[in-house]
């Protein structure tokens, strides 16, 4: 589009990320696309008052949703937990990101979603609380073993932390998929060089940063027809690291 891009890394809390947004406005851009985690939705909801045009992505603020290029995580987990029950699995486990997060706390309702439709009782037991790192991701699939919780399969709130409860699966010697289907989240790049190849959510974000920019260059450069697309589904893809409870030696 013949723009200059300029880039800058909100680090991981909320005053590195407010001073990261205050640069680019400083610079006199003539407008933000963001991808932030840590500031509030009452910040970000006042700085869209401002003159220079917002635009966020992978997160919604009701108040400000005509800003926001984002998913439906509940749907994304729900079609995860809802494809292992379709296999016969009746005792899912769960390892989600931090619940402080709006994305995390959604996903985590996807599959207590896809339970509750199914009359499976959830069970807290099945449920651990990681970070959407692979040492969360690992801590959470000891922990889950280590307290004898019986599952026949996983589905973790990211691909990172699926990764590492693959790894944990191998070093306790369970076979993924015999003993333990996984399903991650996001479809990031290393998930399909994974072994066995990790089955899992995928997360649009390509679709959603070039959406975002078109935003931009439909509201600040009068490019009108362009059409907006908010909301992004997602999809189930499917690999080898899940499998129907009959064929399973579980």
């Amino acid at each position: 589009a013949n723009k200059h891009a300029v880039i800058v890394s909100g680090g991981h809390n909320e005053k590195n990320e407010q001073e990261s947004i205050q640069f680019l406005i400083d610079r006199n851009c003539d407008a933000l696309v963001l991808c932030a985690d840590f500031v509030s939705d009452d910040y970000l909801i006042n700085l869209s008052k401002k003159a220079i045009q917002v635009v966020i992505i992978n997160r919604y603020i009701a108040e400000i949703a005509e800003n926001c290029i984002y998913i439906d995580n509940s749907l994304g987990s729900y079609q995860a937990t809802q494809y292992l029950i379709e296999q016969g699995h009746q005792h899912i486990a769960y390892i989600s990101g931090p619940l402080w997060k709006p994305d995390a706390t959604d996903r985590l309702n996807g599959y207590k979603n896809a339970l509750v439709d199914s009359n499976i009782t959830f069970d807290e037991k099945l449920s651990y609380e990681a970070d959407y790192t692979t040492i969360g991701g690992r801590q959470a699939m000891l922990s889950l073993l280590e307290n004898k919780a019986v599952f026949t399969a996983l589905v973790c709130a990211n691909d990172e932390m699926a990764s590492a409860a693959m790894r944990v699966a191998r070093e306790k010697h369970l076979k993924v998929p015999e003993d333990c289907s996984i399903i991650g989240f996001d479809n990031i790049y290393f998930s399909e060089y994974l072994y066995p190849q990790l089955s899992t959510i995928e997360n649009p974000i390509n679709k959603m940063a070039k959406m975002a920019v078109q935003c931009v260059l439909k509201n600040t450069y009068n490019q009108k027809e362009l059409v907006i697309q908010n909301l992004f589904k997602t999809e189930l893809v499917l690999r080898e690291s899940t499998q129907h409870l009959m064929c399973s030696k579980v």
